[in-house]
């Protein structure tokens, strides 16, 4: 076997067809401390969500030598992915009004991934009965898969400004910066979550008291990273990722 593909996608949609149900705790204050400052804090506990399972609709793409002839073999079966979890994460900030032009924001959050994200691990339990003659060989197995993670606890710092510049006119800007809780060794292309820092600008206008538009621009600059899949036996690779998101709203209040 040359290489696999797990397709449990939902309709085309980029949504996939494995569900499960868990519950997690998410508790939050804030604290008027004057008439200018006010503050706040959030705490949000590790997720508790079952093994997540799709019907015996998913299917796997085997790419296998078959008497000299590489084929690619269609295999149908169930798909779990096991204990997939959100992490634990809390964190606090303030908020001051320096003088009614004037708002100023910070927020530190601490996402503690190195609980959750050690490995991604998935199951793959063919049907015993095939549609495809040449996998009748698989028919009725498992295959378990452990992908290893590693990843590491972040730290993100969020800062933010709003300016008033008239009574319908009010400007925004930020700046996130964030650890990056991937370590590049274990950096792989299915998992590509390298992106760290983010600035933000934005407006919102009020027609009137009811009516009003917002619009927000993040900029995330591109980070690169390069695996040591080469330690194994493979080819080490290099990802590199940027981001440029852009939103428009119209809100309406009745």
């Amino acid at each position: 076997m040359t290489w696999g593909y797990f397709d449990f996608e939902k309709s085309n949609t980029y949504r996939q067809a494995a569900t499960g149900n868990g519950w997690a705790a998410n508790i939050g204050f804030t604290y008027k401390a004057s008439p200018t400052l006010t503050i706040g804090g959030v705490y949000h506990a590790k997720t508790d969500i079952s093994d997540m399972k799709t019907n015996n609709n998913a299917m796997a793409n085997f790419n296998v030598n078959l008497a000299g002839t590489y084929q690619t073999i269609p295999v149908s079966g169930k798909v779990t992915v096991r204990d997939f979890q959100w992490p634990e994460t809390y964190g606090f900030g303030i908020a001051y009004q320096a003088n009614p032009q004037w708002l100023f924001a910070a927020d530190y959050k601490r996402i503690n991934w190195a609980k959750v994200m050690q490995s991604f691990k998935m199951s793959f339990d063919a049907n015993a009965v095939q549609a495809d003659p040449r996998a009748a060989g698989f028919a009725g197995t498992q295959l378990n898969f452990v992908f290893n993670q590693n990843w590491k606890d972040q730290n993100v710092l969020m800062l933010g400004a709003s300016f008033r510049y008239s009574d319908p006119l009010t400007l925004r800007f930020g700046l996130n910066l964030a650890s990056d809780p991937v370590p590049d060794e274990y950096m792989s292309p299915l998992f590509p979550a390298t992106i760290k820092n983010h600035v933000t600008f934005g407006f919102g206008y009020g027609f009137d008291k009811v009516s009003s538009i917002d619009f927000s621009l993040a900029h995330a600059p591109k980070v690169s990273a390069t695996n040591n899949w080469g330690a194994g036996g493979g080819t080490n690779q290099t990802t590199s990722h940027s981001q440029t998101n852009w939103q428009l709203m119209y809100s309406h209040r009745f």
